[in-house]
């Protein structure tokens, strides 16, 4: 037979500490995944005209150039900042 333990629900603290901690969770995953992105977009942005040697044609070309002339670092440069103002922020939204 079944163990007839009534299931107790966790208290206010601690379901406080678990929303804490899973959206804090949740705002870190975000930015090491969109932080990629963010530094291509910045880069596009900031290239000077058609006549540039180092210019972009298309977001494959900037991932390539990246990669290979700067390493896979490259793609995370400055995301401490923004991992911590969105994991404090994600933690404490409702």
């Amino acid at each position: 037979m079944a163990s007839s333990k009534k299931y107790d629900k966790p208290s206010i603290l601690k379901h406080a500490a678990m929303q804490i901690i899973s959206g804090g969770s949740a705002g870190f995953v975000e930015i090491c995944m969109m932080h990629p992105l963010d530094v291509i977009k910045t880069r596009f942005q900031i290239q000077r005209g058609a006549d540039d040697p180092s210019r972009y044609t298309s977001i494959f070309d900037a991932f390539k150039k990246m990669f290979r002339n700067e390493g896979p670092l490259s793609f995370y440069k400055g995301i401490l900042p923004p991992i911590l103002a969105e994991t404090p922020k994600r933690a404490v939204k409702v």
